[in-house]
């Protein structure tokens, strides 16, 4: 049994979005690749439950049906990105082991990062907050109607939860609570942080590559700061460092410690790299997937797509750029009106 669990959580929170990622063209190297494909597949899969779970919750639809679909659509994105993908996936893994030369400090920065990871995963912490978000999954799960019955008093809702039904983080933790067949608490607390910790520092990453190309140590140098200015954050409830490892589970930690990084690194490929423009169509998931963590996350994201369509319109004279600018907020706006309708 055991061992089942760790294959189901290796497939639905590793593989399954890895795979989903090949439906978009990564490009770059081999260690770029692998990375970059991941961040992608999360950022899709995020877009497609928040425009899924939204209607069906509208529906009054049990949540096995969600489950059943978002499970079907999950595979099905899979299987194109590896089909898409198949060529440069085996060319990477042959090339993989040659093109990875660790500095000194990387593998420092990867040890910082799997000790945090470990203390996350093995110590407990509980939130405050966790009575709604870890609530919500629990209850979800328990009686099979999503955003229907109060997490606090387990009675029906009079009308849905305005300030949670647009972004249902909360029931992407049930799904994952169902498919893996562990309890929505120990889903949470245990089995979230290995990937979604996983996931923040693929971005990081990601950005120190960008920021140092070519040069390793910089990199390493990059994201070890970035992990002990993490490990140093206990401060305060409200510093990135907090979220990304004593609260990871809630919504609005991803999208501190996750999505709007994410945001950031690809507002900033499209600007410098020329051969980026595929990264629009990734941008357009990450702004999705931003709302779909958190209702903050509707305008948030807007504030840094806004920034590039400033820098491509007044000092690039890009007006091509400035217009998918604004376009990629198209989502973000449309859920800003119903977020004010349903208020």
């Amino acid at each position: 049994m055991f061992l089942f669990k760790g294959l189901m959580i290796l497939l639905w929170l590793f593989i399954l979005p890895f795979l989903a990622g090949g439906v978009f063209s990564a490009g770059g190297t081999e260690n770029i690749f692998f990375r970059k494909t991941f961040l992608s597949g999360y950022l899709l899969l995020f877009a497609l439950f928040e425009l899924l779970t939204v209607p069906m919750t509208y529906l009054h639809l049990p949540f096995h049906v969600l489950v059943w679909i978002f499970a079907a659509v999950s595979i099905l994105l899979a299987g194109i990105g590896l089909i898409r993908q198949r060529t440069e996936i085996w060319n990477c893994l042959i090339k993989l082991p040659s093109s990875i030369r660790p500095d000194w400090t990387m593998l420092i920065a990867f040890a910082v990062i799997l000790v945090q990871t470990a203390v996350t995963v093995l110590c407990w912490h509980s939130d405050a907050d966790d009575s709604f978000y870890v609530g919500t999954a629990t209850t979800t799960v328990a009686t099979d109607r999503i955003f229907e019955v109060d997490a606090y008093t387990g009675e029906l809702y009079e009308s849905f939860p305005s300030r949670y039904v647009l972004s249902p983080f909360p029931i992407w933790v049930a799904f994952i609570s169902r498919v893996i067949q562990m309890h929505p608490a120990t889903t949470a607390h245990t089995v979230l942080p290995l990937a979604l910790i996983s996931l923040a520092y693929v971005v990081y990453s990601l950005i120190g590559e960008m920021l140092f190309p070519k040069d390793k140590k910089k990199q390493g140098v990059f994201l070890l700061a970035m992990g002990v200015i993490m490990m140093s954050s206990w401060y305060s409830v409200y510093t990135p460092g907090t979220f990304l490892l004593v609260r990871i589970w809630q919504g609005k930690a991803v999208l501190a410690s996750t999505i709007l990084p994410a945001v950031f690194y690809l507002c900033s490929r499209l600007l410098v790299l020329k051969n980026s423009q595929k990264d629009w169509v990734v941008l357009v998931c990450a702004m999705t997937a931003g709302f779909m963590v958190s209702t903050m996350g509707i305008m948030l994201p807007v504030l840094c797509v806004a920034v590039v369509g400033f820098l491509f319109g007044l000092l690039k004279k890009n007006w091509g750029g400035l217009i998918r600018s604004i376009l990629a907020c198209v989502p973000n706006l449309i859920f800003a009106v119903l977020y004010l309708v349903i208020r």
